[in-house]
């Protein structure tokens, strides 16, 4: 039986399902390409290091998770948890996942450097244009 999502969590990150309600065959492709992507991507190679200069080092186990997600989310940082949400669904190539992943890690890097008030619009939109680019 898939364990229930939190309300906290939903509203952290409201695309988040759930783990347990996709295949798990879904899920280990998914967790080889955020492996692949740890090992190979210059950018999330990057992100990560600029992380960990600032003082907010990943945990790859703790802080980057494969689960399913609703709607055609590819991924999303959860700020509550301090962890970025890899859609397993949805992320259909190594490209896709190399990209969310470097897109959420700066969205990470902006929470941990600049205390990002994530229902503020102008916060949000800062973030998004940073991740963009």
């Amino acid at each position: 039986k898939a364990m229930s999502t939190s309300e906290a969590e939903r509203k952290s990150f409201p695309a988040r399902e759930g783990i347990g309600s996709s295949s798990s065959k879904i899920h280990e492709r998914c967790v080889k390409r955020l492996d692949r992507a740890l090992k190979r991507s210059a950018y999330v190679k990057f992100m990560l290091d600029a992380m960990k200069k600032i003082g907010c080092e990943v945990d790859v186990k703790k802080h980057l998770v494969c689960e399913p997600c609703s709607g055609r989310v590819l991924g999303g940082f959860d700020p509550r948890k301090h962890q970025i949400v890899l859609c397993e669904n949805t992320i259909s190539s190594q490209g896709f996942m190399e990209g969310t992943l470097t897109h959420e890690l700066v969205h990470a890097y902006d929470h941990c450097r600049a205390n990002v008030d994530w229902t503020d619009l102008k916060h949000l939109a800062c973030s998004e244009v940073r991740a963009a680019n």
